[in-house]
C-alpha cells in the first residue's frame, strides 16, 4: 500500500503533486492524467499499470515494489519540453544518488552502470498549435526484483545496490520536490542544463552508437544544448547537434 501521509510529509513543492491520488491498478498513470479532468501538478501513482509504456510504443514492465507514477506538468510552451525532459533526468538521478551511481543517458534516461533503472516519457494533447496538455510519466525499478526474458541484461534496480529500506512515497516526493526546484531553476535563468550536463550523464566524452533514421553512427559525447539536444563529434571531429534518436539499443524494462 502507498502511504499518503508519508508522501505528503516528504513533499516540498508549492505546485507539483500536492493534488495526489493513489491508485492500486491501471492502463498506465499518463493515461489517467491525460484522459481525466486533471490540472496543472496533479499527480498519480499505481502499484500496476497494465499497459505501461516507454520512448517509441515499448512496453515497460512495472515490477512489484517500483515506483510507477505521472504528473501534470505547468507546461505551456512546446519548446520546453525537451529541457524539461534533461531536467526530469536530473530530478531522478539527484534523488538516487544516495542508494545507487545513478547517471543519466541523453535524453533522460537513467542507468547503473548501463542498466536502465528509470524511464519517462511525455504525453502531450495539442489543440491546434496550442499545448494544451503535458504529462511526465517516470517508472523506477527500486526493489530488487527478477526481469522478464530479454529485459534482464538491460534493466537494473536500485533495490540491488542498497541494501537498506526504500521508500517509494519518499523517493516520489524527493523526485519532484527536485523536479520543481530545477524547472523553475531553468525559467529564471538560474539553472543552465548545458553546465550540469557533465555531472550526470553517463556517457559524456565516451564514445557512444546512436541509432537514428534506420541507421547508426559512431559518435563520442561532447554535451548538450541550452535546448537540450546533444552535442556529438563524429570519427572526424566535426560536431553536430543531434536532436532525435537514441543512445544504443533502448528497451523497456
Amino acid at each position: 500500500m502507498f502511504r499518503e501521509d508519508l508522501y505528503l510529509s516528504a513533499l516540498k513543492t508549492k505546485r507539483l503533486g500536492g493534488k495526489f491520488r493513489w491508485i492500486k491498478e491501471v492502463s498506465s498513470t499518463n493515461d489517467v492524467l491525460m484522459e481525466a479532468s486533471s490540472v496543472f501538478g496533479e499527480a498519480v501513482a499505481a502499484d500496476i499499470q497494465t499497459k505501461g509504456r516507454g520512448r517509441s510504443g515499448r512496453g515497460w514492465f512495472t515490477s512489484r515494489g517500483s515506483l510507477a507514477f505521472s504528473v501534470v506538468l505547468p507546461v505551456t510552451e512546446p519548446s520546453i519540453l525537451m529541457p524539461v525532459n534533461i531536467l526530469a533526468g536530473y530530478s531522478v538521478a539527484e534523488a538516487l544518488k544516495a542508494y545507487a551511481p545513478v547517471k543519466v543517458k541523453w535524453p533522460n534516461d537513467c542507468v547503473i552502470e548501463g542498466g536502465k533503472v528509470c524511464g519517462m516519457l511525455i504525453d502531450t494533447r495539442f489543440k491546434g498549435e496550442r499545448l494544451e496538455k503535458a504529462v511526465l510519466g517516470i517508472g523506477v525499478n527500486l526493489a530488487a526484483v527478477e526481469f522478464p526474458e530479454g529485459a534482464a541484461a538491460k534493466g537494473a534496480c536500485v533495490g540491488s545496490w542498497y541494501g537498506g529500506e526504500l521508500r517509494r512515497e519518499t523517493v516520489m516526493a524527493e523526485i519532484l520536490n527536485n523536479l520543481e526546484k530545477f524547472m523553475d531553476g531553468f525559467a529564471s535563468g538560474e539553472v543552465d542544463i548545458r553546465a550540469l550536463w557533465p555531472l550526470y550523464s553517463a556517457n559524456i566524452n565516451r564514445e557512444i552508437t546512436m541509432h537514428r533514421n534506420s541507421g547508426v553512427s559512431k559518435l563520442t559525447e561532447k554535451g548538450i544544448d541550452i535546448s537540450g539536444s546533444l552535442l556529438a563529434a563524429g570519427v572526424d571531429g566535426t560536431e553536430e547537434r543531434v536532436s532525435s534518436g537514441e543512445i544504443g539499443y533502448d528497451f523497456g524494462c
